[in-house]
């Protein structure tokens, strides 16, 4: 095949155009290291090492338009947080070290290797802490600053599954998992009248009008012998649980001739007014004889107790003069 030779005047423009070149004729393989260098580039600045060629066929110095922001109140163990404006602030009120979060306070709350502490400038707060023991503690402190004394706190124990609520340093109540409530030290208060405690989960007869256990009450009472001109050794004490009462009573009485039946008033309680009814009734003791009686009685909306003989005649006061009665009243009351 015959050389086809390359006049003097070289190889025309366009002599070797990208039409006239199979697809990758010329790879890595056909050009030597450095066959195309800077020097043959045609691009307008400077090439250097700190300089970049860009897309518009020029070499430019890159510019840093990031600036670094401005950190205000650096300190150790600070959170930081923004300012708004792209600044950056170290909270002085709110540091974590690793293991403890301090809000509102620079102060440790109790010491202890894990816990949060929420703290008012007046030192009032609270403490959530895991320690290294097996409880659990929501602890709340009085305002004193940098103590280890606690005034309130819910604590839980891993090992007795038990939650427990204190004050002053001293569990008050508990938990136990089995749903089963402890008063440790102190007492059950109902603080509005008319509630208590309700046993409405079981069974009840067909006329029950209420399952609410809604009061308690002891102390002393004074009967009032009527109808006499002199009594002595007068005592009396009561139990009230929900609405009965139990009225022990004892008294001596003299120098009385009335025909009127006999009673005893003041009972600590008024009786149920009940339509129809009794209030209730008493049993009692005298240290002598009385035909047919006495049946001690109490009739509704009263604070009396009436003495009856069997035959349903009233026992006058005279019967009873110069003696010892005392018995136990049993009734109902609305109070």
């Amino acid at each position: 095949m015959a050389l086809t030779q390359i006049s003097t005047g070289g190889i025309k423009d366009d002599a070797v155009t990208e039409a006239k070149l199979p697809a990758n004729s010329v790879g890595n393989s056909e050009m030597k290291d450095d066959a195309v260098g800077v020097a043959e580039l045609s691009a307008t600045g400077t090439a250097s090492s700190s300089t970049f060629l860009r897309g518009d066929n020029s070499w430019v110095t890159p510019t840093d338009t990031n600036t670094q922001l401005a950190f205000a109140n650096d300190a150790n163990n600070r959170v930081v947080t923004g300012d708004g404006s792209g600044g950056l602030n170290g909270e002085a009120n709110l540091t974590f070290d690793g293991t403890k979060l301090l809000l509102g306070t620079t102060t440790e709350g109790f010491n202890y290797a894990d816990e949060i502490t929420v703290e008012s400038s007046t030192h009032a707060g609270m403490t959530i802490r895991s320690g290294t023991s097996s409880l659990g503690t929501i602890a709340f402190s009085d305002g004193t600053s940098g103590t280890d004394e606690y005034r309130g706190y819910i604590q839980y124990d891993h090992n007795t599954n038990v939650l427990g609520l204190g004050c002053d340093a001293g569990q008050k109540i508990s938990i136990a998992s089995g749903g089963n409530v402890t008063i440790d030290d102190g007492d059950l208060v109902i603080g509005t009248a008319g509630h208590g405690i309700d046993f409405s989960a079981v069974s009840h007869a067909t006329g029950m009008t209420s399952e609410i256990l809604d009061g308690y009450e002891e102390g002393t009472w004074t009967p009032d012998f009527f109808y006499h001109s002199s009594v002595s050794n007068v005592a009396g004490h009561y139990t009230k649980i929900g609405r009965m009462v139990y009225a022990y009573f004892t008294g001596v009485y003299y120098s009385n001739s009335s025909n009127v039946t006999q009673y005893i008033s003041n009972l600590p309680f008024t009786s149920s007014n009940n339509t129809g009814g009794n209030g209730g009734v008493a049993r009692g003791y005298q240290d002598f004889d009385i035909q047919n009686g006495p049946i001690y009685w109490i009739e509704p909306n009263t604070t009396k107790i009436f003495f009856y003989k069997d035959n349903g005649v009233g026992m006058p006061a005279s019967d009873g003069n110069g003696n010892s009665f005392r018995g136990l009243a049993i009734y109902h009351t609305d109070s």
